[in-house]
C-alpha cells in the first residue's frame, strides 16, 4: 500500500490516523504513565513500528506518513491555521509581541522583533488512560 498524501486525505481519514497515532503513543507509555513513573522515551521508529503492527501496513508506508505529518502541521501554521489531533492535542501559531530584552554578555538593551511561534496544547487526559 502506498503512503497517502496527507493533503488528499479527508477529515475523517486524518482523524482515524491521528487516533491510531494517539493510541500507539499511549500503548508505548504503558498503563501507569503520568502516575509518578518515569515516562518511556518514544521515538519515530517506535511510532512507525506500533502503527505498522496495529494497522497491518508496511513500515515504509507508515514512515512516509509520519514524516509528512510535521510538514503538514508547519504548513498549516504558516497559513495561520491551527491543527487539532483529537485525543492528542492542538498545534497553533501564536504571535509574540516585540519587546525589549537585555544582552546577558554586555548588559545592553536589545529590541526583539515580533515573531510567530508554534505552540502545542495537550488534549485533556482521559479517565483510565
Amino acid at each position: 500500500m502506498a503512503a497517502p498524501d496527507l493533503s488528499t486525505l479527508s477529515i475523517a481519514e486524518l482523524r482515524v490516523l491521528a487516533g491510531e497515532l494517539a493510541r500507539a503513543i499511549a500503548a508505548k507509555r504503558g498503563p501507569n504513565a503520568g502516575e509518578n513513573h518515569p515516562m518511556t522515551r518514544l521515538n519515530k521508529t517506535d511510532i512507525v513500528s506500533s502503527l505498522s503492527v496495529d494497522l497491518n501496513i508496511p513500515q515504509r508506508d507508515i514512515h512516509a506518513v509520519v514524516d509528512t505529518l510535521p510538514a503538514a502541521i508547519s504548513d498549516a501554521a504558516a497559513n495561520g491555521d491551527a491543527v487539532q489531533l483529537r485525543g492528542f492535542g492542538t498545534f497553533a501559531p501564536r504571535t509574540r509581541k516585540a519587546r525589549l530584552a537585555r544582552n546577558p554578555a554586555m548588559g545592553a538593551e536589545v529590541t526583539v522583533a515580533e515573531k510567530t511561534v508554534l505552540t502545542f496544547k495537550a488534549a485533556p487526559a482521559k479517565a483510565g488512560v
